[in-house]
């Protein structure tokens, strides 16, 4: 515990530096940060449907499947970055934006009565001190532009490298491993844009009974908003496996792979080294997952 107690250095009273006014924001925005992830994670935290299944539901469904055909998504994904502020300009305005925010939030959630009141009263001053503050933490706009250069980079060898591709070999070779089914990779033919729903029974060989799959909805480096946050690379994904000659969904479900936190500048260090390594490691832990998931388990027993 702090002691706040004034004490004499050289003939002056002061506080202990811990006690001052920057320790104390950075105390409740790093608390309302840490909640606030807390929550967020929570949200991401899908349970699979197939969780949710009796026993008997799921040996049903999957006694009936057939040869199953992989898809994926033949449009982009939404790209999505936690990126610090450029410059003192910029973090001042991160700052406000944050500082003014932070104190209304807390005031919403806190259980006492009239906090958000309280909160909209403060807003303002927490705002400009989070303006202070901001433009002092802010990185410079050419170390966020190199490092913005070093993950387009990485993104550009991923693209070139035709990672699409090797996920579905992928999950042709972890499903044939792992699960008694026959699977078979069937590129280009996947939803050509999002909500676009194929009719699967016009597309695919005859020989497919199911198609898993898979689009790609969301990617890259989620984080707080701050002036200069840490972040994890991230992949979202929405998995469907349909009934071919219904087109019936069967199963549907959320998948997310999230690395580990690490500063912007390390993301684009190196060209985007890790940030290129962190999105191949997705690869393989999404396909496990889903297989996992769609073909192998079942509900513990209550």
């Amino acid at each position: 515990m702090v002691n706040c107690n004034k004490h004499q250095n050289n003939g002056e009273l002061k506080f202990p530096a811990r006690c001052g006014l920057r320790f104390i924001w950075r105390r409740l925005y790093n608390a309302f940060v840490a909640s606030t992830v807390a929550v967020a994670l929570g949200a991401c935290a899908n349970t699979p449907q197939t969780y949710e299944m009796s026993e008997q539901e799921l040996v049903t469904l999957r006694s009936d499947l057939g040869k199953i055909g992989v898809v994926m998504s033949q449009y982009p994904a939404k790209l999505k970055f936690a990126t610090p502020a450029r410059g003192g300009g910029g973090g001042a305005g991160k700052g406000f934006v944050a500082g003014f925010t932070l104190p209304i939030l807390i005031g919403f959630v806190a259980p006492v009565p009239g906090g958000t009141l309280v909160g909209v009263i403060v807003a303002p001053f927490t705002g400009f001190y989070g303006a202070f503050t901001g433009a002092g933490r802010a990185r410079s706009a050419e170390d966020v532009d190199r490092a913005s250069d070093g993950i387009r980079s990485a993104l550009a060898r991923l693209q070139r490298q035709h990672v699409a591709e090797l996920s579905l070999e992928g999950f042709v070779s972890i499903g044939e491993q792992r699960t008694p089914y026959v699977f078979e990779a069937l590129p280009d033919i996947g939803p050509q844009e999002r909500g676009h729903e194929p009719i699967y029974a016009d597309l695919v060989p005859d020989d497919i009974d199911t198609v898993l799959e898979i689009r790609t909805e969301r990617a890259g480096l989620w984080g707080m908003y701050d002036v200069d946050p840490p972040s994890v690379a991230f992949i979202d994904v929405r998995v469907n496996l349909i009934r071919v000659h219904d087109n019936k969904n069967l199963v549907e479900d959320d998948v997310t792979c999230m690395g580990e936190k690490r500063s912007y500048d390390e993301w684009g260090d190196d060209n985007g080294m890790l940030f290129y390594n962190e999105m191949l490691a997705c690869i393989p832990r999404l396909q496990e997952k889903i297989i996992d998931d769609l073909f192998l388990v079942y509900r513990p027993a209550s």
